[in-house]
């Protein structure tokens, strides 16, 4: 089975196209993920607060699996 997902979101009056597509289930995905892994040295507030501090204002967002992307918008 098939699935897919599109989210349109506006902020600001910009819009961000997020577009996901999969079969199953992402249990059974997260299973059978064979790609190396550790723990974490930081977390993710850790991770923000470094951010906030070089970056203010940024947003931190969750992505797919284990990754997550700092959103920054120049001010001025």
């Amino acid at each position: 089975m098939l699935r897919q997902a599109l989210v349109v979101r506006r902020q600001g009056g910009r819009r961000a196209l997020d577009v996901g597509c999969g079969t199953g289930s992402l249990a059974k995905r997260l299973e059978s993920m064979t790609a190396p892994a550790r723990e974490p040295s930081e977390t993710s507030d850790q991770i923000a607060s470094v951010a906030s501090e070089i970056l203010p204002g940024v947003r931190m967002r969750r992505g797919l699996f284990w990754r997550y992307t700092a959103v920054w918008v120049k001010s001025g």
